[in-house]
């Protein structure tokens, strides 16, 4: 359900943004962006490296990938609990606002490995669902710029509740 509400929030937001930008700038093309990712969940704050590899293959749709490593865990009362890795893939609509801003939604799949320690015991698991999220670009030149998003990582059958993610990346356009 919390997808179909994200895709009618994100195709009304887009929508109107569609009819308006025909003179605006292109958002076609490859584009990378690498960063930092905060995972707020119930159980704890992670943080990870996130790379990211986009192709927009008009002006409005694209596909993206990417891949997250971890490097801040959670830790409270002899237990931690971190990211290994997180790979994902996603449909992404976009819209080139003005020159130098544009914003997106997307959807997709992802698969996450995390690692729990207590008091010397090991243990690791994968989660796999959906993610879906919303950002925004803004170019500082014509293919260079910063790139902030959001995107909820649902954890499918495997836990109950989701991850919220706030990222913050650089982003080279080509």
């Amino acid at each position: 359900m919390k997808i179909v509400l994200a895709s009618l929030a994100a195709v009304a937001l887009v929508s109107p943004a569609i009819a308006q930008s025909a003179d605006k700038p292109s958002m076609q093309g490859f584009s990378v962006s690498a960063g930092y990712s905060q995972w707020n969940a119930d159980d704890g704050d992670l943080g990870a490296v996130t790379a990211r590899g986009r192709y927009m293959f008009t002006n409005y749709f694209g596909a993206e990938a990417e891949a997250s490593f971890g490097v801040s865990d959670w830790s409270e009362y002899g237990a931690s609990l971190g990211i290994d890795n997180s790979v994902a893939a996603f449909a992404v609509a976009g819209v080139p606002l003005g020159d130098r801003f544009d914003i997106f939604g997307r959807v997709g799949y992802a698969t996450t490995s995390l690692d729990a320690e207590y008091y010397g015991y090991t243990a690791s698991a994968d989660i796999d669902g959906m993610a879906y999220g919303i950002g925004a670009e803004f170019f500082f030149t014509g293919n260079f710029g910063i790139r902030g998003d959001y995107t909820a990582f649902d954890g499918g059958d495997d836990i109950a509740g989701e991850a919220d993610v706030f990222a913050l990346s650089a982003v080279l356009r080509f």
